[in-house]
C-alpha cells in the first residue's frame, strides 16, 4: 500500500494478511530552501511506473511532480518532471 499525504512523503507499507502491516520503504523529505526552513510537501497522488517495482511518481497540490526510485533501497528523488 502506498501513502502520501499532506505531511508526510511517499511511504511504502506492506498489508499482507500473515502479518502486522510493516513500513517497506519511504522517501526523504525534499532539502530545507535557502533560508534553512522546512519545504511543504502536500503529497496528493501517488503511481506507480514499470509495474510497481522500481519507481513512482507523486504529484503535490503545489504543482510540483516528483520521481521516486526505490531499487537497493535509495530514497532519491527528481523533481520538476
Amino acid at each position: 500500500m502506498a501513502i502520501v499525504s499532506k505531511d508526510t512523503t511517499l511511504q511504502l507499507w506492506d498489508v499482507s494478511l500473515n502479518e502486522k502491516p510493516s513500513l517497506n520503504w519511504h522517501a526523504r523529505n525534499v532539502s530545507n530552501d535557502e533560508l534553512c526552513l522546512q519545504v511543504p510537501i502536500f503529497d496528493t497522488d501517488v503511481a506507480f511506473l514499470d509495474g510497481g517495482n522500481n519507481s513512482a511518481v507523486c504529484s503535490t497540490a503545489f504543482g510540483k511532480v516528483r520521481q521516486y526510485d526505490f531499487r537497493q533501497g535509495r530514497r532519491t528523488c527528481s523533481e520538476d518532471l
